[in-house]
C-alpha cells in the first residue's frame, strides 16, 4: 500500500492543482456555470461557440471545418482561426449534457491543472524531492502567462503538450543504445503534436521551433553523443508521422486561404523588459506599480512576462549547482536567453519603444514565425525556469545554507499569486443575452429555421454569437465575431464601420450600403437589442422593413419581399 501511494503521488499533486485552479478562477463561476463564464470581453464567447459547434456539426452531418452559420452564406473557415476542435471534442460529453458554457468553464479550469500536472510528471523523470516537483508544476501551470491568457484565450491556456513531448523525448534518450525503441514512443509524440495542432497552431509552431533550436544547441555541444543522434532520428520519424496525419487538413487550408496577414502586430504585442520584474495588476501587489505597467505595450492579458526577482535569483543560483554537465547547462542557458530576447520583439522597450532593433526583427520575414506574437514566448521562459530550478533542487542540500533555496521558493509562490481581489471583476463575466433567445417558442415563431439573421450590436460590439448559441444554432448569422470579418466582407465600408465602432451610422450612404449587404447575404430578419432599436430602424429605412415583434429585450424586423431584390 505504501509503495502504491508513493508511485501515485501525482494524484495528490493533481488534487492540489485542482484546488488552486478553483480558488483562482472557479469561485466566481461555481454555482453559475451556465450563466457566467471565466474571462472578460467577447473573446470567451468565441470559445463557448466552439464548444457547441464541433459536436453539433458532426452530429448534424454538416462540414465542421466551415461554419456557414456565421457570416452566412460565405461562412467562416474554422481551421484558420482558434476554434479549438480538440478541446471541443474532448469535452463534448459535457457540452451535450450541460451545455457549451459549462464545457467552456470546465476547459478554462482544467487547462492550468493539466499544464501543472504534465510538468510535475516531466520533473518526476529526474527530480527526487516531491515538493520541488509540485513547485515546478506550479511555476509552469500557474505562471503569469497562464494567469493573463485565462482572461479569454482558451487556445493558449492548454499547453500541457509541451512538457509531455519533452518527457517522451527524454524517455527515448534514456533507452540503452543497444536496445530497440518501442514503436509506441514516436507514435505518442506524433499524437501529442496532432492534438496541439487542433488546439493552437501558434503554440505548436513555437514548440517545434524552440525544441529544434534546443536540439541544435545540444548537438553543437556534443556531436558524438550516440543517444542524441538516435533521439534526433526518432523525433524525425515522429515529425514525419505528424505531418502525414495533418496533411489533409493543411492542404484544405492552403486551398481555402482565410487570413492574408497576421491580425495583431508583433511590435505592439512584445514583452517589456521591465515586465520580467514588474508585475501588472493581475498579480498580487501589481496594483502598486500601475504607473509603470500601464505603459507596457499590448493589453493586460498579454503583458504576462512577469517572473519576479526571487524566481530570477533562484534561476541564476541554480546554474551554479552541479546538477548537469556544462554542455547541458550552457545549452539551456543559451536557449533561455534566446527566448527572453525574442520575446522582447522587434524593438526593445521598457515602458515605451526605445527604438533599439532586436534579433526578433530578423525572424519576422520567416513565414513560420511572422504570425507569432513575441510576448507569448514567455510561455517557454516559464517552462525553462521551472525545469532549471526544480532540477537543480536535487543539489540544494549540499549548499552551505540549504534552507535558503526552500525559503526563496516559498517567496516565489507568494510573488506569483494572482491579484484575486481585482480578478473577480475580470475573471468572471455575466453571459448577458436578451430573454427572447432563451424562449424557444418565442424565437422560433419569429425567426425562421436556418434563415439568415443580422443582429445588432454588430460583430464583437455585442453578444450575437451567444444569442445564436442559446438557440442551438436555430438560425444563421449574417455577422458575428470570430476574429476579423472574412476577406469577402472585410473591406466593405459599412461592415468595417459597424464591426469596429459602437456607434450606429446615420448617413443615407451607410443605410444604402447596409441594404445592399442585407440583399447580398439574403438576410430575412434583422434583430436589435432594445437600446439600439431606434438607431437601427433609422439606418434601415422605414420602407425597407416591417415590424414583427418588440419585447423581451429585442426588436425584430422582417425584410420587405420587394426590398430583398433592391440594390438602392
Amino acid at each position: 500500500m505504501v509503495q502504491w501511494i508513493r508511485r501515485h503521488r501525482w494524484i495528490a499533486a493533481a488534487l492540489l492543482y485542482c484546488i488552486v485552479s478553483l480558488i483562482y478562477w472557479g469561485i466566481p463561476v461555481l454555482g453559475h456555470m451556465t450563466t457566467r463564464y471565466v474571462g472578460t470581453g467577447t473573446d470567451p464567447i468565441q470559445f463557448i461557440d466552439a464548444m457547441l459547434w464541433w459536436p453539433w456539426a458532426i452530429s448534424h452531418g454538416v462540414n465542421p471545418f466551415v461554419d456557414h452559420w456565421l457570416w452566412s452564406p460565405t461562412g467562416t473557415d474554422l481551421l484558420w482561426i482558434t476554434s479549438v476542435p480538440a478541446i471541443s471534442l474532448v469535452l463534448s460529453p459535457i457540452t451535450l449534457i450541460f451545455g457549451p458554457t459549462v464545457a467552456y468553464n470546465m476547459a478554462m479550469l482544467i487547462g492550468p491543472v493539466l499544464n501543472a500536472l504534465s510538468m510535475f510528471l516531466l520533473l518526476s523523470h529526474w527530480v527526487n524531492k516531491y515538493w520541488w516537483k509540485v513547485f515546478g508544476g506550479y511555476v509552469f501551470g500557474f505562471s503569469s502567462y497562464e494567469i493573463g491568457e485565462t482572461l479569454g484565450h482558451l487556445h493558449l491556456t492548454w499547453t500541457f503538450v509541451i512538457p509531455l513531448v519533452v518527457l517522451w523525448a527524454f524517455k527515448i534518450y534514456d533507452i540503452d543504445p543497444t536496445s530497440p525503441i518501442p514503436k509506441r514512443y514516436p507514435l505518442v509524440i506524433s499524437l501529442l503534436l496532432v492534438f496541439q495542432f487542433f488546439v493552437s497552431t501558434e503554440v505548436l509552431t513555437s514548440l517545434v521551433f524552440f525544441g529544434s533550436l534546443f536540439i541544435l544547441l545540444i548537438f553543437l555541444a556534443d556531436q558524438h553523443n550516440t543517444r542524441l543522434l538516435r533521439l534526433i532520428k526518432v523525433l524525425a520519424v515522429s515529425m514525419l508521422g505528424f505531418l502525414l496525419a495533418i496533411s489533409p487538413f493543411v492542404f484544405y487550408m492552403l486551398r481555402h486561404p482565410y487570413y492574408l496577414k497576421p491580425p495583431n502586430s508583433p511590435v505592439m504585442f512584445s514583452a517589456s523588459l521591465l515586465n520580467y520584474i514588474i508585475p501588472t495588476q493581475l498579480t498580487l501587489g501589481g496594483q502598486y506599480f500601475t504607473n509603470i505597467s500601464n505603459q507596457f505595450l499590448g493589453n493586460l492579458s498579454e503583458n504576462d512576462a512577469y517572473l519576479g526577482i526571487p524566481l530570477i535569483l533562484l534561476t541564476m543560483f541554480s546554474f551554479f549547482r552541479p546538477w548537469a554537465s556544462w554542455r547541458l547547462k550552457s545549452s539551456l542557458a543559451a536557449l533561455l536567453m534566446t527566448v527572453v530576447i525574442l520575446s522582447l520583439g522587434p524593438a526593445l522597450h521598457l515602458s515605451g519603444n526605445l527604438g533599439v532593433r532586436m534579433p526578433e526583427d530578423l525572424f519576422l520575414s520567416l513565414p513560420e514565425l511572422k504570425d507569432l506574437l513575441p510576448v507569448r514566448f514567455t510561455l517557454y521562459v516559464s517552462f525553462l525556469v521551472a525545469v532549471i530550478v526544480t532540477t537543480a533542487s536535487n543539489h540544494f542540500a549540499s549548499f552551505r545554507w540549504p534552507k535558503i533555496p526552500t525559503l526563496t521558493a516559498c517567496l516565489v509562490v507568494l510573488t506569483l499569486l494572482p491579484n484575486i481581489g481585482m480578478e473577480r471583476n475580470l475573471m468572471a463575466s455575466q453571459l448577458t443575452i436578451p430573454k427572447f433567445f432563451s424562449i424557444p417558442a418565442q424565437y422560433r415563431n419569429y425567426l425562421p429555421h436556418n434563415s439568415t439573421i443580422m443582429i445588432f450590436p454588430y460583430g464583437d460590439q455585442g453578444n450575437s454569437l451567444a444569442m445564436q448559441v442559446a438557440t442551438d444554432n436555430w438560425f444563421r448569422l449574417a455577422n458575428g465575431y470570430w476574429g476579423y470579418p472574412p476577406p469577402l466582407y472585410r473591406h466593405i465600408p459599412i461592415v468595417h464601420q459597424l464591426f469596429f465602432s459602437t456607434a450606429i451610422p446615420r448617413s443615407l450612404a451607410a443605410g444604402a450600403q447596409l441594404r445592399n449587404l442585407i440583399a447580398q447575404q439574403d438576410v430575412t430578419r434583422v434583430v436589435a437589442t432594445t437600446p439600439l432599436a431606434s438607431a437601427v430602424s433609422r439606418l434601415l429605412g422605414q420602407h425597407y422593413v416591417r415590424d414583427l415583434y418588440s419585447g423581451q429585450g429585442v426588436v425584430v424586423w422582417a425584410i420587405n419581399s420587394r426590398s430583398t431584390h433592391s440594390r438602392s
